[in-house]
């Protein structure tokens, strides 16, 4: 899944506002692993931010 180059940032009164990148961001999720990952070419180089949640079953 692709996400638009752009940035949100939230003000103290909760407001969003959006800002556009100066690089590409693609956001991977995987729903079954519990896994988010963001992966933004940066420069020369590549920035990945992988989050990983754990998983409860409540019954």
């Amino acid at each position: 899944m692709a996400l638009e180059s752009n940035r949100r940032r939230t003000s103290a009164f909760g407001a969003a506002e959006t800002t556009p990148l100066p690089f590409p961001v693609r956001v991977l999720h995987d729903r079954t692993a519990g896994r988010l990952e963001i992966v933004a070419d940066v420069y020369d180089g590549v920035l990945t931010i992988s989050l990983e949640t754990s998983r409860r079953r409540t019954r």
